[in-house]
């Protein structure tokens, strides 16, 4: 993640933070820089390792729980349901995209579709301003369709 970026980011939280009387906590900005470090979707727990290896800052498993809430409110980290598995993801709004959930295996993919793209971003919907998107689309990825494939000639013989 750039520098501005980072700093933008950085200022959208201080926002949030003051207008709802938050303490600006050094753990709380150590946080949102790892979450936007990452890449693709992760667990809270997922996250706490993160932050133990690969930032080396200890943090309780209910300060990460306690900040990605505040991060959602802040509109800086979207939670998904994911199949069985609840995931976040940093919100950029350039990366509007769907994720194609395997309810099979649960592999999630993220694409984006530049139809679909177009026509939700073109979507007006009366007293609602979007800001983003993120659509999941459930069904079995090519490897489970393929293997249940198998599967299904196996059990004819």
């Amino acid at each position: 993640m750039s520098g501005l970026v980072n700093e933008a980011v950085r200022q959208e939280l201080t926002k949030y933070l003051t207008r709802h009387n938050l303490r600006r906590t050094q753990e709380r900005y150590v946080m949102l820089d790892a979450v936007f470090s990452m890449e693709g979707h992760f667990t809270a727990e997922e996250f706490h390792g993160y932050m133990e290896k690969n930032v080396m800052f200890h943090v309780s498993k209910a300060t990460i729980y306690n900040n990605l809430e505040i991060f959602m409110k802040a509109n800086l980290v979207s939670k998904l349901q994911l199949g069985p598995m609840t995931m976040y993801e940093k919100v950029d709004v350039s990366r509007s995209h769907i994720h194609l959930v395997c309810t099979t295996c649960g592999k999630t993919k993220e694409v984006r579709d530049k139809a679909l793209h177009e026509l939700l971003t073109a979507k007006k919907v009366r007293g609602f301003s979007a800001s983003y998107y993120s659509v999941c689309l459930y069904g079995s990825c090519s490897a489970c369709v393929k293997s249940g494939k198998k599967q299904q000639e196996k059990n004819k013989d």
